[in-house]
């Protein structure tokens, strides 16, 4: 009986700890390189994910409930792509490791799996702390800002995992984008912390900001400073026109009386008529007649070249990429035979990574995302609803826009938890505030 309790004891510490190892892996994979700075990213990620391999059982039990689940088959589905069109060595490991990871995550039950989240949470408090202590340094060190500014780029998203050297020691709080941002006639720094690209933050910092955001307890105050490190200090279109998306729902929400059906529908007639426009408008001479305007008006615009209002090149690009993986479905049905360069939204992703299987199981994970949202909106209030709107607008822009880092290991990964925490935000037993529908 004593060896039971010492068995028992010893699963429930062991348990706890891989949920600690899970939420670490969210960082030490995918498009953050704070462990390249040491070149030890593949060390952490093999002893990470050894660690948890005790829980495999687990997942094995839990087989018939995962194969219900359509970002497990999403992963599924792009792993047997990998192995089967592309063969990279390098993206078929990763491929597995978001199989591993997202089979996990959905084998732990809802204690458990909110556990993570709030350790991945933690850890982006941790690192949006860095940034702003950055943030204050260089605003009292101009030179040193300058030496920051002037070095190349040394993390991109192709960077993987080879080592990085530092310019300054002050670059292990974090990294700082290339150029300035321009508000009001003044200059601005942006920050990065150590993620490859701003659009890429919205997975890694906006998303587990605006979920903190949906706790009760103590976690939620955690969502002011990543919050304002990932809206102000990172000065991301991307991340900025996340938030539009999602006030703009929120207004359209209290217009509409609180209206289910505005509610349901929305987010589709959003994306219909997104790619509608994408479709079926010239949407680069659109583009060129926005700079003509925004250079006749304002003479700033040519010299800062990085402020989110001024990514003519990036807007072009999103919409050139994904103009591309419409046409190459034409001839690849089932996904493309090599690797392709992409900012497009997840939907346009869905569709050269696995072609109309990747689209239709992707249209799945986006209406139980959806389906959940609404529920969870409908029976929580406050700031937590507020929350569960920017959510919604963010998840919109990644489908349309942006679908930057959403697809690897830590996509994968986040949106297995955003699952997971929708659909207990959905089981909430406060009254609905929502009219009926007749």
């Amino acid at each position: 009986m004593q060896n039971l309790s010492i068995r028992s004891k010893s699963s429930r510490m062991y348990l706890e700890l891989s949920t600690m190892a899970i939420g670490c892996l969210f960082y030490s994979s995918g498009n953050f390189g704070f462990l390249n700075i040491f070149g030890i990213k593949r060390e952490i990620q093999a002893i990470l994910i050894l660690f948890v391999l005790g829980l495999l059982p687990t997942v094995f039990k839990k087989i018939s409930v995962l194969i219900k689940e359509p970002i497990f088959l999403l992963v599924v589905l792009f792993f047997l792509a990998e192995l089967a069109l592309r063969r990279e060595v390098i993206d078929v490991i990763e491929s597995i490791v978001s199989f591993f990871v997202v089979a996990i995550v959905f084998s732990l039950d809802q204690k458990q799996g909110e556990r993570v989240l709030k350790v991945i949470i933690t850890i982006a408090l941790f690192f949006s702390v860095m940034s702003i202590i950055e943030a204050l340094i260089l605003w009292v060190d101009p030179l040193l800002l300058q030496e920051l500014s002037s070095a190349e780029i040394r993390y991109t998203s192709s960077t993987g995992s080879e080592k990085i050297d530092i310019v300054h020691p002050i670059e292990y709080l974090g990294f700082i984008s290339p150029g300035d941002m321009s508000i009001l006639g003044g200059n601005f720094t942006r920050f990065r912390s150590f993620v490859s690209e701003p659009s890429a933050m919205v997975s890694s910092f906006l998303f587990p900001g605006l979920l903190a955001l949906t706790f009760n307890d103590k976690i939620k105050f955690t969502a002011i400073p990543i919050l304002f490190f990932s809206i102000v200090l990172v000065a991301s279109g991307t991340i900025w026109l996340s938030i539009f998306v999602g006030v703009f729902m929120l207004c359209l929400f209290y217009v509409t009386n609180r209206n289910k059906r505005i509610l349901t529908l929305a987010p589709y007639l959003l994306i219909i008529i997104a790619l509608f426009l994408l479709l079926r408008t010239d949407t680069v001479s659109v583009l060129d007649k926005y700079v003509q305007f925004r250079d006749r008006y304002s003479n700033d615009f040519a010299e800062v070249q990085s402020s989110p209002f001024q990514k003519y090149g990036s807007l072009e690009s999103r919409y050139e990429d994904a103009k591309e993986s419409i046409t190459l479905l034409k001839n690849y049905p089932f996904g493309t035979p090599f690797q392709k360069s992409s900012s497009e939204g997840l939907l346009f992703v869905f569709l050269y990574k696995a072609g109309v299987i990747g689209l239709f199981i992707g249209l799945g994970v986006i209406v139980r995302i959806f389906k959940y949202l609404n529920l969870s909106i409908e029976k929580n209030r406050n700031v937590v609803r507020i929350s569960l709107f920017l959510l919604c607008g963010s998840f919109l822009q990644s489908l349309i826009f942006s679908g930057h880092g959403w697809t690897g290991i830590n996509g994968m990964f986040m949106l297995s938890l955003l699952t997971i925490r929708l659909r207990a935000l959905s089981m909430n037993k406060e009254h609905s505030t929502l009219k009926k529908l007749s």
